[in-house]
């Protein structure tokens, strides 16, 4: 199965909610992400996201992942260039490790791959 090696595949199915695509960790699950835990790529649908910011996207628009603070609630968000909230990630393993590095001054981008009149499907890799 030698194309089962290769992170990202045009033929490789996007239904699944959320898939990651490169980590560097030993392959045991949980949040091991290998020496750099903030080097990572994944695809995920957004939750909680606002259609009518996201019916004035297309695929291929890039959006800044930033970590929303609220009180003691943290949230990790996608938004436009102009700040505009899209959707959020949830969900995800890993998904304390992303809080950190964006903690620590570590920046992200999500490339839209899809867009349909209820989802937003992302490719999240650092920036």
């Amino acid at each position: 199965m030698s194309g089962a090696s290769k992170p990202r595949q045009s033929s490789q199915s996007r239904d699944a909610p959320q898939r990651a695509v490169r980590s560097q960790g030993d392959g045991s699950g949980g949040d091991d992400f290998g020496a750099d835990p903030c080097d990572r790529e994944f695809d995920v649908s957004l939750t909680s996201v606002d259609m009518s910011v996201a019916a004035t996207l297309r695929a291929g628009a890039k959006l800044r992942v930033v970590l929303r603070v609220s009180g003691n609630f943290e949230s990790i968000v996608c938004e436009r260039s102009n700040g505009d909230y899209v959707g959020a990630i949830s969900g995800i393993v890993g998904l304390s490790q992303l809080a950190k590095c964006l903690r620590e001054g570590h920046s992200f981008d999500a490339t839209i791959i899809t867009i349909t009149s209820a989802s937003v499907f992302v490719h999240v890799a650092p920036a």
